[in-house]
């Protein structure tokens, strides 16, 4: 077939490689429901659950972050303090010039939380 799957190889070695989900209670885009952790698909849900950026990072409004975002080729950062979440967007405050800057949340690639004593917020 090609240098991945050789001529041999049969459909039923491949659904052995796929992880066993029967009897598991699944999402829509059929993902086993622990991944989601209760997820409902509504918008309220992604903005609450933790395990979703805006969810997890709403629990640190007003907190000083550090967010470096993918522009071109190279990450620039913006540091302020986390004044709101959206769904897709965060509001910082710059710290200067005390002015609101709306984030978009797709080309984040890293969030530095800093608490007000300078040290790292790190999840356990």
């Amino acid at each position: 077939m090609n240098e991945f799957f050789p001529e041999d190889w049969s459909a039923a070695q491949t659904m052995a490689m796929v992880p066993e989900t029967r009897g598991m209670d699944m999402a829509p885009d059929g993902m086993p429901d622990a991944i989601y952790d209760g997820y409902d698909g509504s918008m309220t849900d992604i903005m609450n659950n933790p395990n979703f950026v805006p969810g997890y990072l709403s629990t640190h409004i007003g907190s000083t972050v550090r967010v470096e975002f993918e522009i071109g080729q190279g990450l620039t950062d913006r540091v302020g303090t986390l004044l709101g979440v959206g769904a897709g967007f965060i509001l910082l405050q710059e710290p200067t010039s005390g002015a609101t800057i709306l984030c978009d949340l797709g080309p984040v690639r890293f969030v530095t939380i800093v608490d007000e004593g300078g040290g790292t917020v790190l999840m356990q």
